[in-house]
């Protein structure tokens, strides 16, 4: 079957038949992006490894770290945000397009409150499952199809330095 027919053929199908297509074949893409930022988280902690071994580069310890991270946490005035039905049925819409695998339905589920309550930003030390890019992407990409807003996801140390 050539392009040009597949083409033909997936535009004739309903819109949310198309949208479930789309989908899949931008994800079956995201495989590539993410052994690619892999390669570059690993070369990036290689290279503070060796900075840190040559002198360059100086470790802080935990305690003074987590303190930094109290004190901005304690700036911010958290509260606490209710969970709702609307952020339950999105953490399964999550959940069922794959963007994170059901043993983590929790981490489903604090997106979708802060989705839901229309929180700007999620700080998380969860790189693989949360603060991870192209996790975000979809996150926002579904985000978008049911008209609800984008979010960030960072790391506190991401939010520390800046």
């Amino acid at each position: 079957m050539t392009t040009a027919k597949l083409a033909k053929e997936t535009l004739s199908l309903p819109p949310k038949s198309r949208a479930k297509l789309a989908e899949t074949l931008l994800a079956s893409l995201d495989d590539s992006k993410q052994r690619e930022n892999d390669a570059l988280w690993a070369e990036e902690a290689e290279n503070r490894l060796d900075a840190f071994e040559q002198g360059k580069l100086h470790a802080i310890p935990g305690p003074e770290v987590f303190k930094k991270l109290v004190t901005a946490l304690r700036s911010l005035q958290p509260q606490l945000l209710r969970i709702e039905a609307e952020a339950r049925g999105l953490a399964q819409l999550y959940l069922k397009a794959g963007i994170l695998p059901p043993r983590f339905s929790d981490d489903a589920l604090h997106v979708a409150v802060a989705v839901c309550h229309r929180m700007d930003v999620i700080v998380s030390w969860n790189m693989k499952h949360l603060a991870n890019m192209r996790r975000v992407e979809q996150i926002n990409r579904l985000n978008l199809k049911y008209d609800l807003p984008s979010i960030r996801i960072h790391t506190p140390a991401e939010v520390i330095e800046s």
